[in-house]
């Protein structure tokens, strides 16, 4: 993957700091990294970073920025930001420390992500159960109250016309539901989806309402049932994550003295 580079010069006029050089990490996200992409689907791209010392110490910090366009949907979060994220297993930041090679920018992926992501199990917890089965009732919740309030493109406000219920909400509900099951099964995620074509019909409206309501019924019992028998710990290593976290941070700071 290249990372846009007007994002990169946009985030400079913005921000007053150079991404290239800040950043330690920069992927995909959504649909891309699940397989479930088609031709229309956005480029959504996520960048972890580690401010300048001004930025971190100074009057006016950075924790994250967001941008969006016609061609691009971008997230920046600093350092700190993305750890403490980790910690409470956040779905979508969780995720990242399990993508494939081929979804990082080599250029902007540094060795200090690397020491996050090869030592991931620290912030591997039973948190994941919480979190990701959150996030999924929150798309159930989404795909059919009030489902055409706030903004939507026209093209999804078509399906929900058509098929009366939200199916893109409906396709990240049993994602959700699925990844974090086998995730509180194995302590193993897998984010590129086996099952991608089985989630872009549901996307497409292959599926009524009914039969999304019933498998997400029964992944959420599987879940339930697999916490009291999971390999991963109660809690994440709260007093690892922040020694690597400083560690990385020091070095950063001994580097642009």
């Amino acid at each position: 993957m290249k990372f846009p580079n007007h994002v990169i010069d946009t985030f400079a006029d913005r921000m007053g700091f150079d991404l290239e050089r800040s950043a330690i990490m920069a992927c995909r996200r959504g649909s891309q990294v699940y397989g479930t992409a088609t031709n229309v689907s956005d480029d959504d791209f996520f960048v972890v970073v580690i401010p300048p010392l001004q930025k971190m110490l100074g009057l006016s910090t950075f924790d994250n920025w967001t941008f969006q366009d016609d061609t691009v949907d971008v997230v920046v979060y600093s350092l700190r930001k993305y750890v403490g994220l980790l910690l409470k297993n956040n779905p979508s930041v969780l995720e990242t420390l399990w993508y494939r090679n081929e979804d990082y920018d080599p250029e902007l992926t540094t060795s200090a992500f690397a020491h996050i992501k090869f030592g991931r199990d620290m912030f591997s917890s039973l948190r994941a159960y919480h979190s990701f089965s959150g996030y999924a009732y929150d798309q159930l919740r989404r795909m059919t109250l009030n489902v055409t309030s706030g903004y939507m493109g026209e093209k999804r406000r078509q399906l929900v016309t058509q098929f009366g219920y939200d199916t893109k909400n409906a396709s990240h509900l049993l994602r959700l539901y699925r990844m974090g099951t086998e995730f509180v099964e194995t302590g193993v995620m897998t984010v590129f989806r086996p099952d991608a074509d089985e989630l872009l019909a549901v996307k497409q409206g292959k599926w009524t309402l009914e039969q999304v309501k019933a498998e997400a019924e029964c992944l959420k019992a599987r879940m339930e049932a697999a916490k009291d028998h999971s390999p991963l710990p109660a809690e994440p290593d709260t007093e690892r994550a922040e020694r690597v976290m400083l560690h990385l941070l020091r070095y950063a700071i001994h580097n642009e003295w």
